[in-house]
């Protein structure tokens, strides 16, 4: 899945704000690929591993500001991949644990666990 956007004009807004660490970008984009399969089923319980790979750059790009060299760098693009399962106790409730593992900013590395259900 792909995902871009731009906000235009931001130049005026950003110029009001120079010094701040948190302009306002003109484009942002994004995308992951997944992939998962059920390993095992068993009556109502399946379990189910999944991989993926996701990268996306909140601040791609800025408008140019004045004068010359007010104009931020654009970010880096955050890479990461996710690797876990999934363990289904019935058709509604789905237990869930997976870790993540960020390239550029590695202090959100973390253990996920998740109940999830359907009603």
């Amino acid at each position: 899945m792909y995902a871009a956007g731009s906000i235009h004009d931001t130049a005026a807004f950003n110029q009001t704000r120079v010094g701040n660490p948190y302009l306002v970008p003109k484009s942002f984009d994004g995308w992951y690929a997944q992939a998962a399969c059920h390993l095992w089923s068993s009556g109502s319980y399946a379990l189910a591993p999944f991989v993926r790979f996701e990268s996306f750059n909140t601040a791609s790009a800025f408008e140019p500001l004045t004068p010359a060299g007010l104009t931020p760098e654009p970010d880096k693009a955050e890479r990461i991949w996710t690797a876990g399962v999934n363990f289904n106790l019935n058709p509604h409730v789905v237990l869930k644990a997976d870790v993540r593992r960020f390239q550029e900013d590695t202090a959100q590395n973390r253990v996920n666990l998740g109940l999830g259900w359907s009603f």
